[in-house]
């Protein structure tokens, strides 16, 4: 369907505009069309209705076909402000002369003050014809409402409320500067903060060890986390805290932010923030910080690792005067990074960081890491399995490194689940192995070591596993993003909604048009399409007419 809206992407937002363009220029020009909410608008037509007026308007402006045109050329014109400035032109407002006062009035503010005199010009006649305010309304179609705001900006000396202002006003539930700049300040102030986590040793032993807290900085905290300090902060300060919503996306912007201010500070980062009410100079100050006396950049950047990024291909995107979250990677480019443990940028603009090597110790009884020799032949270990740059290939690679075996019958352990029925508990036994050098023998290691030097999550390796267990042909197969999606909506229920669509007679709602839809495919036994599909295939009917 054309109008996606949760979709933020460049694609997604020209064919949102080029719809809402559509949409303008029909009612503009008084043709039918289909407002956001989904309500069919039904075309302006023009009714001959006699004023019965004093004047008698209708024997003064001809045949209908005469009364007819100056309705057509009315909304010919397909422009709001030059319909505005039309209705200006003809409607002549006279300074009332005489004011009765047969009854005291104690304010005079609301006694009349002009007298407005409407005019309509005939295509066969040179001179204006006056009518009344009834006829003039009928004759052009507009109503009662968009006429004296027309008349009371003409009197009031504001020209430019002739102009469309459609749209253009501010939101009413945006965020206050004040507001959005004190979250940026709280953000900002976690990064010298630093707070005690605990932190969980992993032993092979079923003794209950302790735990050992560690420091973390401010900026390493969950953001719901964040958000939970931020509230008690506002509570302090006796203010209204924003959602949590807009403080994500504060979050996403300060983080960007420091990509591409270290290079370019004029880059379109800083503009995003400008619209999102932030001070910029705060988070420009913050982000451009000059190294201390004495002290390198390399130093500052082993000093405060947390608040410096290593430089990448991605950052340079981010510098070159490029939207953030529309960087141009397409899908094949960030399917390769990913494969090969390179940075990436998500679809949604969030970035992945690049697969780095952890040395620490296992923490089993057998010490694997120690045994494998130096740090450096650990480290080309990790680097020849991401070099690999397939999901296949390095699927195969870990069935290749990890036996299977059996367990014996008289070993197997039967437990039962919530539905009491009884299923072996495990049904084979896992080997892990690696090779440090091509060609050596493989040596065996437990999964912590065996995770660690190939730097995959245990969720891969448990579906890699259980997949070579079952025999499944499509093991090693990369199939990320190959699946057909659960709500699509098949050919044949589209044809047979559109088949409907264009047996229906002209002038109902869209909601009696779903209804009779509904009722039809309840009729053949078929399940009908949702309300959302069959207003996007009207609308797409609509436009193409």
């Amino acid at each position: 369907m054309k109008e996606k809206v949760k979709n933020s992407g460049i694609k997604s937002t020209i064919e949102l505009s080029r719809t809402k363009l559509i949409r303008k220029k029909r009612r503009n020009c008084g043709e039918a069309y289909i407002s956001v909410a989904g309500k069919f608008i039904e075309a302006k037509k023009y009714i001959d209705r006699n004023c019965q007026c004093k004047n008698k308007c209708m024997s003064k402006l001809g045949t209908a076909v005469d009364r007819e045109d100056i309705f057509k050329n009315f909304w010919g014109l397909g422009d709001f402000t030059k319909q505005n400035i039309y209705i200006a032109e003809n409607v002549v407002m006279v300074p009332s002369m005489a004011v009765r006062k047969k009854i005291p009035i104690p304010d005079e503010k609301n006694l009349k003050a002009v007298t407005r005199h409407y005019y309509v010009r005939l295509l066969n006649c040179s001179s204006p014809v006056r009518v009344c305010k009834s006829m003039f309304l009928s004759l052009h179609g507009v109503s009662n409402g968009r006429l004296d705001r027309v008349l009371q900006a003409v009197s009031c000396n504001f020209p430019e409320t002739l102009q469309d202002r459609r749209g253009h006003h501010p939101p009413s539930n945006k965020t206050a500067i004040e507001d959005a700049d004190f979250a940026l300040q709280h953000i900002l102030s976690l990064k010298n903060q630093h707070f005690t986590k605990p932190h969980i040793i992993r032993h092979t032993d079923k003794q209950q060890q302790p735990l050992n807290y560690s420091k973390t900085c401010g900026n390493e905290l969950p953001v719901k986390k964040k958000y939970e300090l931020y509230k008690e902060a506002c509570e302090r300060e006796k203010r209204t805290p924003i959602s949590l919503w807009v403080y994500r996306q504060i979050e996403k912007t300060k983080s960007r932010f420091k990509y591409c201010s270290r290079r370019n500070p004029l880059c379109s980062s800083k503009q995003s923030l400008v619209k999102m009410s932030i001070n910029t100079e705060t988070l420009f100050n913050y982000c451009t910080d000059k190294p201390e006396d004495g002290l390198s950049h390399g130093d500052m950047e082993r000093k405060e690792t947390s608040a410096v990024i290593p430089e990448t291909d991605i950052q340079t995107d981010l510098m070159n005067n490029k939207k953030v979250g529309l960087v141009k990677m397409s899908r094949k480019e960030r399917k390769a990074k990913r494969n090969s443990g390179q940075e990436y940028i998500t679809a949604s603009g969030k970035v992945k960081r690049k697969k780095a090597y952890v040395d620490q110790a296992c923490g089993c009884r057998y010490h694997c890491i120690p045994k494998l020799g130096n740090e450096k032949g650990r480290r080309q270990l990790f680097e020849r399995f991401w070099a690999l740059a397939d999901f296949s290939q390095q699927n195969a690679y870990i069935a290749e490194n990890v036996l299977l075996l059996p367990i014996v019958a008289g070993q197997m352990r039967v437990v039962k689940d919530q539905s009491n029925i009884f299923k072996l508990a495990k049904t084979h036994t896992r080997i892990y192995q690696v090779q440090m050098e091509p060609g050596e023998e493989p040596v065996r290691v437990c999964k912590v070591a065996f995770l660690q030097l190939h730097g995959v999550s245990n969720g891969r390796l448990d579906r890699v596993l259980q997949a070579t267990a079952a025999g499944s042909p499509s093991a090693f197969k990369d199939l990320r993003g190959q699946h057909p999606p659960k709500n699509k909506t098949s050919e044949e229920d589209l044809k047979h909604a559109v088949h409907h669509l264009a047996s229906l007679q002209k002038g109902l709602t869209v909601e009696k048009m779903y209804h009779l839809y509904c009722k039809f495919c309840h009729s053949q036994g078929r399940f009908p399409v949702g309300s959302y599909v069959y207003r996007k295939m009207l609308k797409q009917r609509l436009n193409t007419l």
